[in-house]
């Protein structure tokens, strides 16, 4: 993912609450939410921003992951 772009994604997360960068590659960036409700709201806007950004729940805990591409 590019600098700016990878810029543009922290300054987004600012927004919402108890949301935290896992882990950081070339081609995507996962985001650990605290709820559903948080990482609805974060896809939708991510996506509004021009993101690919998909949700799915963690398997062994009630968190929530959004990868971003």
């Amino acid at each position: 993912m590019l600098a700016d772009e990878l810029r543009m994604l922290k300054n987004t997360l600012q927004m919402f609450r108890d949301t935290s960068i896992v882990l950081v590659t070339n081609k995507k960036v996962v985001i650990r939410c605290p709820d559903d409700i948080e990482a609805r709201g974060l896809v939708r806007t991510l996506r509004h921003e021009g993101f690919n950004a998909f949700m799915k729940k963690g398997l062994k805990t009630d968190h929530y992951y959004v990868a971003v591409y």
